[in-house]
């Protein structure tokens, strides 16, 4: 049995491409699950070269049972958006922070 929790990425930034994924692929404790993007060409590009089989839409990870929990890298603008669908289907959510914003 897997006792891996299973990431599904919302969002193929560079960010997601070059340190999370990568990050995620190392782990003992996470697998790469599911990649989604606003284009589908794009997440079957991603999850191709990282070797992981499901792809689709933002839509498609929250919809897929077998996602534990979501790693949510799309515009800043979005993340809220993003972070309450997310919770909203009981994954677990970890989303990048925004540079530009101020808790001052």
């Amino acid at each position: 049995m897997d006792d891996k929790i299973r990431i599904g990425v919302i969002g193929c930034s560079t960010i997601a491409k070059n340190s999370t994924i990568p990050a995620i692929l190392k782990s003992a404790n996470y697998k790469l699950a599911f990649v989604g993007s606003r284009s589908n060409d794009k997440a079957k590009k991603i999850a191709q070269e990282f070797g992981c089989e499901k792809y689709g839409s933002y839509e498609d990870v929250l919809d897929d049972n077998s996602v534990d929990a979501v790693y949510i890298s799309t515009p800043v603008g979005t993340h809220e958006e993003w972070v309450i669908k997310s919770a909203q289907t009981g994954k677990h959510v970890l989303c990048e922070k925004s540079s530009t914003t101020s808790f001052d």
